[in-house]
């Protein structure tokens, strides 16, 4: 098996604590990782070993995983790592903080059969994930500002 890796990364007007806290919580995945029809805690739903079942749509195709958060570093990055399923994942969410807020970088890899990354097919799960991580990221940012906005005082 082949391992594919993906990164983008973008620039958000918001602390690093702000962004691993909406990151942290389960709840905002379908706000903006899209394709998500299911990210449901399996027992505890943060931390160091939380476990998620999680289905995702790829051309019409739904992926069921489990997976499992294998780095927990609050407020710089969290990791997760797929147990079982047929495309093995891993990724993880890294942020620093610059003067204007934090910069946000999500990475995922993946492990398909050698026959799906060689075909046309696997290039084209290739350019869905690059698109998915990279409009993840722009809604992430919309969320995350839209936020800081509503919750500033008006004059």
């Amino acid at each position: 098996m082949r391992e594919r890796r993906f990164a983008a990364s973008v620039a958000i007007s918001a602390s690093p604590a702000e962004v691993f806290a909406f990151i942290s919580d389960h709840r905002h995945v379908p706000e903006v990782l899209e394709g998500v029809e299911r990210w449901q805690p399996l027992g505890v739903a943060t931390g160091l070993g939380a476990r998620f079942e999680v289905i995702m749509t790829v051309f019409g195709f739904p992926l069921h995983q489990v997976l499992v958060i294998d780095l927990w570093d609050p407020p710089s990055e969290i990791g997760w790592v797929s147990e079982g399923g047929a495309i093995g994942q891993h990724g993880g969410w890294i942020l620093r903080p610059t003067a204007q807020g934090a910069e946000v970088s999500l990475e995922i890899g993946f492990r398909a059969p050698d026959a799906l990354s060689n075909s046309a097919i696997g290039r084209l799960i290739e350019g869905a994930v690059r698109g998915r991580l990279e409009r993840a990221l722009a809604r992430l940012r919309e969320a995350l500002e839209a936020s800081a906005t509503s919750s500033e005082p008006g004059p």
